[in-house]
């Protein structure tokens, strides 16, 4: 995994990839012949099994920080803050 933080830049807390981002700004990479989510990626690794549901914390959809990520439960608890939200299923 230490070669994914090879391709960020440390900003605050946040670890920004530097690598591909897709249209809608978040960080990806070829992974097991598909693409992934890098942000997905650090979470399992450091954090364990990803919910399909993960609302970013720090404002930056191209932070890879695992810990600026929050699972949520269902879209309710979106709707109670404006911060940016991802879904697996987009």
């Amino acid at each position: 995994m230490e070669h994914l933080y090879a391709k960020t830049i440390e900003h605050d807390s946040c670890n920004l990839w530097q690598g591909a981002v897709n249209s809608a700004g978040y960080a990806t990479r070829r992974f097991n012949r598909k693409n992934e989510y890098v942000h997905r990626l650090t979470y399992a690794r450091e954090r364990g099994t990803v919910p399909r549901l993960l609302r970013n914390l720090c404002g930056h959809k191209h932070c890879i920080n695992p810990y600026h990520w929050e699972a949520l439960q269902n879209l309710r608890q979106y709707n109670t803050d404006t911060r940016t939200w991802f879904d697996v299923a987009v």
